[in-house]
């Protein structure tokens, strides 16, 4: 579905679709809070969360780049909070980072990842 727009003291805190006009697809967006609830209530806190795209079939030798939108409020309020952005050339045998943000406070915002290398035809690609 749609993420909804949150906003918490004036900053968006989760945007309300994907960054890409056109074909572009959100793959994956954490819950906001239920009805009454805080920002931040139903995030992902005390576990690790990992999403995986379906496979994408590369006709043409491509280049690779993608939009996340993530930010952190504070450092080490939560143990090992940190977003790691792989990309898999091979079906998910193996993976390579194309972002890596630690337990650090970053300011919620659109970055662009790119993968260093070319995209074989023939590769069927993950994220």
């Amino acid at each position: 579905g749609t993420p909804t727009q949150q906003i918490t003291q004036c900053v968006v805190t989760q945007p309300g679709g994907d960054h890409t006009t056109g074909s572009g697809q959100a793959l994956y967006s954490a819950p906001n809070s239920g009805p009454g609830g805080g920002p931040g209530g139903d995030d992902i806190d005390g576990g690790e969360c990992v999403t995986t795209s379906p496979a994408y079939s590369i006709a043409q030798d491509s280049l690779l780049s993608a939009w996340f939108f993530h930010g952190q409020r504070n450092a080490g309020d939560d143990v090992n909070d940190y977003f790691v952005l792989e990309a898999s050339l091979d079906n998910g045998a193996s993976w390579t980072s194309m972002a890596s943000i630690g337990d650090v406070a970053t300011r919620a915002t659109w970055t662009k990842a790119t993968y260093e290398g070319a995209v074989p035809a023939g590769t069927e690609l993950k994220l």
